[in-house]
Protein backbone atom coordinates (compact mmCIF):
# COMPACT_ATOMS: atom_id res chain seq x y z
CA UNK A 1 0.00 0.00 0.00
CA UNK A 2 1.48 3.26 -0.98
CA UNK A 3 1.59 6.26 1.93
CA UNK A 4 0.67 9.77 1.34
CA UNK A 5 3.66 12.33 1.94
CA UNK A 6 2.52 14.64 4.77
CA UNK A 7 0.98 18.17 4.09
CA UNK A 8 3.73 20.49 4.73
CA UNK A 9 1.07 22.80 5.14
CA UNK A 10 -1.24 21.33 7.28
CA UNK A 11 -1.49 22.12 10.97
CA UNK A 12 0.21 19.85 13.55
CA UNK A 13 -1.61 17.34 15.49
CA UNK A 14 -1.47 18.39 18.75
CA UNK A 15 -2.46 14.57 20.31
CA UNK A 16 0.82 13.45 18.59
CA UNK A 17 2.87 16.07 19.49
CA UNK A 18 1.54 15.39 23.17
CA UNK A 19 2.35 12.02 22.93
CA UNK A 20 5.87 12.62 21.40
CA UNK A 21 6.51 14.89 24.26
CA UNK A 22 5.17 12.45 26.65
CA UNK A 23 7.37 9.70 25.64
CA UNK A 24 10.37 12.25 25.47
CA UNK A 25 9.60 12.91 29.64
CA UNK A 26 9.24 9.44 30.26
CA UNK A 27 12.87 8.86 28.85
CA UNK A 28 14.04 11.81 30.56
CA UNK A 29 12.56 10.94 33.97
CA UNK A 30 13.38 6.93 33.63
CA UNK A 31 16.77 7.88 32.73
CA UNK A 32 16.97 10.06 36.14
CA UNK A 33 15.60 7.53 38.07
CA UNK A 34 17.95 4.91 36.70
CA UNK A 35 20.52 7.08 37.74
CA UNK A 36 19.08 8.41 41.15
CA UNK A 37 17.43 5.32 42.71
CA UNK A 38 18.49 2.16 40.88
CA UNK A 39 16.89 -0.58 38.71
CA UNK A 40 13.01 -1.05 40.34
CA UNK A 41 12.06 2.20 41.02
CA UNK A 42 13.32 3.42 37.22
CA UNK A 43 11.20 0.34 36.02
CA UNK A 44 8.28 1.69 37.75
CA UNK A 45 8.57 5.48 36.45
CA UNK A 46 9.31 3.82 32.63
CA UNK A 47 5.84 1.61 33.53
CA UNK A 48 4.07 4.74 33.94
CA UNK A 49 5.60 6.61 31.17
CA UNK A 50 4.10 4.01 29.07
CA UNK A 51 0.73 3.87 30.32
CA UNK A 52 0.56 7.86 29.86
CA UNK A 53 1.61 7.14 26.27
CA UNK A 54 -0.70 4.50 25.64
CA UNK A 55 -3.45 6.44 27.15
CA UNK A 56 -3.06 9.61 25.03
CA UNK A 57 -2.14 7.10 21.69
CA UNK A 58 -5.76 5.59 22.86
CA UNK A 59 -7.43 8.92 23.17
CA UNK A 60 -5.65 10.28 20.06
CA UNK A 61 -7.77 7.35 18.38
CA UNK A 62 -10.69 7.52 20.30
CA UNK A 63 -11.32 11.75 19.55
CA UNK A 64 -9.97 10.90 15.90
CA UNK A 65 -12.87 8.52 15.74
CA UNK A 66 -15.72 10.67 17.11
CA UNK A 67 -14.62 13.71 15.38
CA UNK A 68 -15.25 14.99 12.46
CA UNK A 69 -11.97 16.06 10.13
CA UNK A 70 -11.93 19.59 9.98
CA UNK A 71 -12.19 20.96 6.62
CA UNK A 72 -10.29 23.06 4.70
CA UNK A 73 -12.03 26.61 3.11
CA UNK A 74 -12.25 26.65 -0.34
CA UNK A 75 -9.99 30.21 -1.41
CA UNK A 76 -12.00 32.77 -2.18
CA UNK A 77 -11.87 35.15 -5.09
CA UNK A 78 -10.68 38.60 -4.16
CA UNK A 79 -13.62 41.38 -3.95
CA UNK A 80 -14.19 43.73 -6.17
CA UNK A 81 -14.47 47.54 -4.84
CA UNK A 82 -16.42 50.29 -6.01
CA UNK A 83 -20.18 51.87 -5.83
CA UNK A 84 -20.94 50.15 -8.97
CA UNK A 85 -20.43 46.27 -7.83
CA UNK A 86 -22.17 46.70 -4.34
CA UNK A 87 -25.02 44.46 -5.90
CA UNK A 88 -23.19 41.82 -7.12
CA UNK A 89 -21.19 41.65 -3.76
CA UNK A 90 -24.61 41.35 -1.81
CA UNK A 91 -25.58 38.81 -4.01
CA UNK A 92 -22.22 36.86 -3.77
CA UNK A 93 -22.70 37.02 -0.06
CA UNK A 94 -26.15 35.96 0.15
CA UNK A 95 -25.39 32.91 -2.20
CA UNK A 96 -22.38 32.22 -0.19
CA UNK A 97 -24.38 32.12 3.03
CA UNK A 98 -27.07 29.83 1.60
CA UNK A 99 -24.63 27.44 0.42
CA UNK A 100 -22.76 27.14 3.53
CA UNK A 101 -26.11 26.68 5.30
CA UNK A 102 -26.86 24.03 3.30
CA UNK A 103 -23.67 22.40 3.51
CA UNK A 104 -23.70 22.80 7.57
CA UNK A 105 -27.14 21.23 7.31
CA UNK A 106 -24.81 18.35 5.26
CA UNK A 107 -21.89 18.61 7.78
CA UNK A 108 -24.19 17.66 10.44
CA UNK A 109 -26.61 15.37 8.93
CA UNK A 110 -23.25 12.84 7.49
CA UNK A 111 -21.75 13.91 11.42
CA UNK A 112 -24.96 12.09 13.53
CA UNK A 113 -24.84 9.46 10.85
CA UNK A 114 -21.32 8.12 11.44
CA UNK A 115 -22.18 8.52 15.13
CA UNK A 116 -24.61 6.20 14.35
CA UNK A 117 -22.40 3.34 12.83
CA UNK A 118 -19.53 3.68 15.09
CA UNK A 119 -19.97 5.94 17.83
CA UNK A 120 -21.52 3.24 20.18
CA UNK A 121 -18.52 1.19 19.28
CA UNK A 122 -15.69 3.33 20.60
CA UNK A 123 -17.47 4.22 23.67
CA UNK A 124 -17.72 0.55 24.49
CA UNK A 125 -13.72 0.76 23.89
CA UNK A 126 -12.73 3.89 26.16
CA UNK A 127 -15.05 2.10 28.42
CA UNK A 128 -13.09 -0.74 27.85
CA UNK A 129 -9.61 1.39 28.20
CA UNK A 130 -10.40 2.45 31.02
CA UNK A 131 -11.07 -1.18 32.86
CA UNK A 132 -7.64 -2.13 31.37
CA UNK A 133 -6.01 1.10 31.91
CA UNK A 134 -7.16 0.83 35.88
CA UNK A 135 -6.84 -3.33 36.12
CA UNK A 136 -3.60 -3.88 34.78
CA UNK A 137 -2.26 -0.53 37.49
CA UNK A 138 -3.93 -2.72 40.10
CA UNK A 139 -2.52 -6.04 39.22
CA UNK A 140 0.96 -3.74 39.13
CA UNK A 141 0.51 -2.73 42.23
CA UNK A 142 -0.78 -5.76 44.28
CA UNK A 143 1.76 -8.26 42.43
CA UNK A 144 4.41 -5.74 43.93
CA UNK A 145 5.94 -5.47 40.22
CA UNK A 146 6.20 -1.77 40.65
CA UNK A 147 6.21 0.29 43.66
CA UNK A 148 3.38 3.44 43.51
CA UNK A 149 5.26 6.75 44.06
CA UNK A 150 7.32 6.26 41.00
CA UNK A 151 4.88 4.89 38.90
CA UNK A 152 2.78 7.72 39.70
CA UNK A 153 5.97 9.96 38.55
CA UNK A 154 6.45 8.43 35.75
CA UNK A 155 2.47 8.69 34.81
CA UNK A 156 3.26 12.45 35.27
CA UNK A 157 4.61 12.32 32.11
CA UNK A 158 0.99 12.77 30.85
CA UNK A 159 0.38 16.23 32.16
CA UNK A 160 4.11 17.28 31.08
CA UNK A 161 3.32 16.09 27.29
CA UNK A 162 -0.45 17.71 26.90
CA UNK A 163 1.82 21.27 28.37
CA UNK A 164 4.92 20.70 25.79
CA UNK A 165 2.25 19.95 23.33
CA UNK A 166 -0.19 23.75 24.27
CA UNK A 167 3.21 25.19 24.39
CA UNK A 168 4.95 23.87 20.85
CA UNK A 169 1.22 25.13 19.21
CA UNK A 170 1.37 28.29 21.00
CA UNK A 171 4.78 29.01 19.59
CA UNK A 172 4.35 27.94 16.08
CA UNK A 173 3.53 29.91 13.17
CA UNK A 174 -0.54 30.47 12.68
CA UNK A 175 -0.94 29.26 9.08
CA UNK A 176 -3.74 32.04 7.80
CA UNK A 177 -6.81 30.50 4.90
CA UNK A 178 -6.68 33.03 1.99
Amino acid sequence: MAKTAPDKNAEPDGAAIAAKAAAIFGAMLTLAALGLYGGKTAFSVFIGASIAVANLVTMRAIIRALLPPPEDAPAEPPAKSGIDDLDEIAEREIAKDEAAEKEEKKTHREHVEAGKRGGAAWGVFAVFKIVVLFGGIWILLTRGWVDPMPLAAGYGALPLGIFASAVWGNLAPKRRRR
